[in-house]
């Protein structure tokens, strides 16, 4: 009885249709292809662990690079088993992983451009508070300085009973007005920098000759250097006519002047050259001071900003002069710029173009 249900059950498994490799093959690689995998794949029909009775493998295939998946086994012994491969794995998850890896560095260059540019406002903002700071400490020396010496004047005059003594009045009188003088000064360089939150602000410009306008900064610059101050004009195409506002360009050559008499040693020299081309009007400053270092050459036109240490005294100013020079010449649709090496002095080169309706000889 035993052998005859063995047999029977031998027959059975006879009847059965044989694995059709290439059907399962199929049907795993339309599966694939839904998950979105495109790739070379076949399945290899085993007895035992690893020997191959059937497979769907292309002939030309070379066996590199294969990712098994696990072993499926076909028969109640597993004997009989299915394993299939799938070639070049390593790329296809490459592929998929490609977007994430893009997404996740783009995401990081991101972050560090924000980190980056979140550490440079706040240096930058550290700089400003620190200019700021200089501003307002000199800014308190150079007005109380005149303040002290008048208030000092007129309790020396009330003291000392001075009415009878004219010659000693007069100079305490004159004094003062001195300092009230360079007070006005001093206030007047502070208001002028309001000119660039006005909107409505407009150039008075006119033609005129340069030379006299120049010669009347250089007497009084010499009267009150406290040091030997020589000054040379040169006026290469005389007479060298410009087309400007008056008021501002006399003010912008006087704080040229001032830095050149201010940054220099015991004694200067200072040289004026003033050339005019067809479609603009030349100024040139040269000084022998102490000139200015290369690090520091950008930055000496910006509000505020001095050349030196902290709120030192020893060169007395607001950082204004520069950065004022540099708004009206833009604002003559002009240029200024400095050639400078350290120990050697200066120039400063400042460019007034002409109007285009204004000739060379300054008649419209």
């Amino acid at each position: 009885m035993r052998l005859a249900g063995t047999a029977g059950i031998f027959e059975m498994v006879n009847t059965l249709k044989p694995i059709q490799i290439n059907q399962i093959d199929s049907v795993w690689g339309i599966h694939l292809r839904q998950e979105g995998i495109q790739a070379v794949h076949f399945v290899d029909a085993l007895f035992g662990r690893d020997t191959v009775i059937d497979s769907s493998r292309p002939l030309n295939l070379e066996p590199k690079h294969l990712i098994p998946t696990q072993r499926i086994s076909t028969s109640m012994t597993e004997q009989f088993g299915l394993q299939g491969y799938i070639v070049n794995a390593n790329w296809i998850i490459y592929k998929q992983m490609i977007f994430s890896f893009a997404a996740s560095l783009l995401f990081v260059l991101i972050t560090s451009a924000c980190y980056a540019y979140l550490i440079r406002t706040i240096l930058r903002q550290k700089t400003v508070a620190q200019i700021k700071n200089d501003f307002v400490n000199n800014m308190t020396h150079e007005l109380k300085t005149p303040i002290t010496v008048t208030y000092s004047a007129i309790d020396a005059l009330q003291t000392f009973n001075l009415v009878e003594q004219k010659e000693k009045r007069d100079a305490y009188f004159n004094l003062c007005k001195q300092q009230l003088k360079h007070l006005t000064e001093l206030v007047e360089k502070i208001l002028s920098m309001a000119v660039d939150e006005r909107k409505n602000f407009r150039l008075q410009r006119e033609v005129f000759r340069l030379v006299p306008l120049i010669e009347q900064l250089i007497r009084p610059l010499e009267l009150r250097a406290s040091k030997p101050v020589h000054i040379r004009l040169t006026d290469e195409t005389e007479p060298t006519e410009i087309d400007a506002d008056p008021l501002h360009l006399k003010q912008m050559l006087e704080n040229l002047l001032d830095n050149a008499v201010k940054y220099s040693g015991e004694e200067v020299h200072i040289d004026i050259r003033i050339r005019q081309t067809a479609n603009a009007t030349e100024i040139r400053v040269t000084d022998d001071g102490i000139g200015i270092a290369p690090s520091q050459q950008e930055r000496i036109f910006e509000r505020f900003y001095r050349v030196g240490n902290g709120d030192r005294h020893d060169v007395k100013g607001f950082g204004l002069g520069l950065s004022y020079a540099k708004d009206m010449a833009e604002r003559h649709g002009g240029s200024i710029h400095v050639e400078s090496r350290e120990h050697h002095g200066s120039t400063f080169t400042l460019i007034i173009p002409f109007r285009h309706d204004t000739r060379i000889t300054g008649r419209r």
